[in-house]
């Protein structure tokens, strides 16, 4: 993830697997990250969720923002 999301600061936290239908395993990872775009040491908090298949390969990635709408408005992401 480092590789592709330049600009960004991950700061993984924690995480939890388990498995799941068919041979696929879910993989939760929850964590922080940072840019310029909310400015100096701000971060906002994140769940990446993967789908991994049996072969290994990432089949699905969600991003969720673990923010509340008042934290997003402060940050100036969303406008009222």
């Amino acid at each position: 993830m480092r590789e592709e999301c330049y600009g960004l600061k991950l700061l993984p936290e924690g995480g939890v697997s388990e498995s799941a239908a068919e041979g696929f395993t879910q993989i939760k990872v929850t964590g922080k990250v940072q840019t310029s775009w909310f400015g100096d040491n701000v971060g906002i908090n994140l769940a990446w969720r993967f789908l991994i298949d049996p072969q290994g390969k990432i089949f699905f990635l969600a991003i969720d923002i673990l923010a509340s709408p008042e934290e997003l408005l402060n940050l100036g992401l969303v406008r009222n």
